[in-house]
């Protein structure tokens, strides 16, 4: 049982440092890993997406940016939870899918430390698409609304590129 004013003492503290760790936390608590992990289990803490999910911040200190991200020190927190979940929210909500390297500039991580456990998820469908993999949703109405908004890109940017032949001769 953990004592109610080191409780409150531990809450001012992890307010004023915004982002913190488990061991920290049980420092600060006088408790035990699972005590502490059930405190923040009880607090709706977030998990941070990188770092092995190492740090915590408190659900009312993040001020998510449009994609549902904050990032603080180098401690990255999605509101959609860990990797895997944010991944799939920030596809499924982008109207024409994206590309690996758009989902990791998004991120702020290096698409070749992760992307490759997205290949074949759940949540996710993977298509080459003139040359490139994009990412969509896998939820049918989305993939197709997706698909035909990047079909329609790709035809006005080719409409507007002139060929080969023509740039040649510019």
């Amino acid at each position: 049982m953990i004592d109610p004013e080191r409780d409150e003492i531990t809450l001012k503290t992890f307010k004023k440092q915004k982002v913190m760790t488990v061991s920290q936390l049980a420092d600060l608590l006088h408790s035990s890993v699972p005590t502490v992990r059930n405190r923040l289990r009880i607090w709706q803490a977030y998990t941070s997406y990188n770092k092995n999910g190492r740090y915590y911040t408190l659900p009312t200190i993040p001020k998510f940016d449009g994609h549902g991200l904050w990032k603080y020190k180098g401690s990255f927190f999605s509101k959609h939870g860990n990797l895997k979940k944010t991944v799939i929210q920030l596809v499924k909500s982008s109207p024409m899918g994206l590309e690996g390297s758009e989902i990791g500039r998004l991120l702020d991580l290096t698409p070749r430390s992760f992307m490759s456990h997205f290949r074949k998820m759940d949540g996710l469908c993977r298509e080459r698409f003139e040359g490139r993999f994009i990412y969509f949703s896998d939820e049918e109405a989305v993939l197709l609304n997706q698909k035909q908004r990047l079909k329609k890109a790709l035809e006005k940017r080719r409409a507007t590129v002139p060929s080969a032949t023509d740039a040649v001769l510019v």
